[in-house]
């Protein structure tokens, strides 16, 4: 959006990012606290976070509980521009692999090699470095913002071809807080891997039969490594595999879990590696950018900025107006009203991508932007679900619920944001 000249501010690091010191990490509310196996707990009055979320008074909210650190900082470097290639696909090949995983794992049972040593567990089991991981394995963690992922299972050391070793993990997401099911969105960091070492991820839980995965869409990996020499997000994995594991689903719905299973080996030692479903944007993310809008004192002139509502969390959801503001107040509200809302479903990242491009363009310095500004008054809803994008959900709100079948019907208490 906009003309080449115009170009989008790169993105801020995200909560734990290079400049994260100046800026607290999203909170969520006692009642929810638990769903994430989150340690300890502060207290405090509200207060407005330019850079990150508000919370109620502790008379009203009580105490809240903190996110844990990113384990290392997602560096803001520029996302690919270009149509990301897809791994080419071929049915009969991708089936003939299902059966063969499969028929191994079934081989591995029966010969007793299974290990099945639980080495993560987001609420129960936090080893705190990897020197405390059962057998040596790696260390994961998830409990950060947007994070998901409930439970890491070490299954086998499995020898394929040539005499290679593969470490092969299951993997368990979280479901939507007080659901059983939407599990889909992905975020987790592995760290401790050895250089060359070839592992195989098993996600079993998915809940949708159908994916892109299927047509040869890949993982996204961000290597702390290659960051520091300016490689940011990438798609990476390989062998990879999409299918119905026949696991039955436990929400009452009909049909069956489904697994994404890739392989993946670290380039180098000592690394900490993201895993993710789609490009991350957190809501502190969003606090950033619309921080740094408001600090460009030409971009700002054209921006209104202020909360929504509160949600059930505690946390602000931002309400932005957008147009020509030097013009008379009648004329402003004489304007014809577009609204832009994104991020109702939390798993959604790339809607707040698009809505980011859309908010530099309109406070944006173009000719096309200046003749929208003076026709239009845009009321802007950028992140209708912030507690949802902050826990790692992947379709509903803390009210366990899709808001986006909550229009004709919304509670004030249940669905501030709608």
């Amino acid at each position: 959006l906009g003309a080449p000249s115009e170009a989008v501010p790169a993105r801020p690091a995200a909560c734990g990012g290079v400049d994260s010191a100046a800026a607290a990490c999203p909170r969520i509310g006692p009642r929810f606290g638990h769903f994430l196996g989150l340690p300890g707990g502060s207290s405090g009055a509200a207060g407005s976070g330019a850079s990150g979320p508000s919370r109620l008074p502790v008379a009203q909210a009580g105490p809240v509980r903190e996110l844990v650190p990113w384990p290392v900082p997602i560096r803001p470097l520029p996302m690919p521009l270009e149509p990301e290639p897809v791994a080419p696909v071929c049915r009969a090949a991708h089936d003939a692999a299902v059966a063969e995983l499969k028929a191994a794992r079934r081989r591995a049972l029966e010969a007793g090699a299974l290990l099945n040593r639980v080495v993560y567990d987001s609420i129960h089991f936090v080893p705190l470095d990897a020197s405390r991981v059962p057998g040596r394995g790696l260390l994961f963690e998830s409990r950060f913002e947007s994070g998901n992922l409930r439970r890491a299972i070490h299954v086998q050391a499995e020898v394929v071809g040539g005499g290679e070793t593969v470490q092969e993990y299951d993997l368990l997401l979280n479901w939507d807080h007080g659901t059983r099911g939407h599990t889909q969105w992905f975020l987790f960091s592995v760290s401790a891997a050895a250089a060359r070492q070839k592992y195989r991820f098993n996600i079993i839980n998915f809940c949708k039969p159908q994916s892109l995965y299927h047509h040869g869409m890949r993982p996204l990996l961000y290597s702390a490594l290659s960051a520091a020499r300016g490689v940011g997000w990438r798609r990476g994995g390989e062998d990879i595999l999409y299918f119905e594991n026949g696991t039955a689903k436990r929400s009452g719905s009909k049909g069956e879990h489904s697994t994404l299973s890739f392989t993946w080996a670290a380039e180098e030692e000592g690394d900490t590696v993201y895993f993710a479903y789609g490009y991350p944007y957190t809501y502190t993310e969003l606090c950033r950018d619309l921080t740094s809008i408001e600090s460009d004192l030409r971009r700002a002139a054209h921006m209104r900025r202020k909360p929504l509502c509160t949600t059930i969390a505690g946390n602000v959801c931002e309400h932005v107006l957008v147009s020509d503001f030097s013009a008379p107040e009648k004329v402003i509200c004489s304007r014809p009203v577009v609204a832009l809302s994104a991020r109702v479903h939390p798993g959604e990242s790339n809607s707040s991508l698009m809505m980011r491009g859309i908010l530099f363009f309109l406070t944006g310095d173009t000719d096309d932007a200046r003749a929208l500004r003076s026709r239009i008054l845009f009321l802007i809803v950028p992140m209708l679900n912030p507690d949802g994008v902050v826990v790692g959900n992947y379709r509903c709100s803390l009210a366990a619920v899709d808001l986006n079948r909550r229009w004709l019907r919304p509670s004030a208490r249940l669905h501030p944001t709608i």
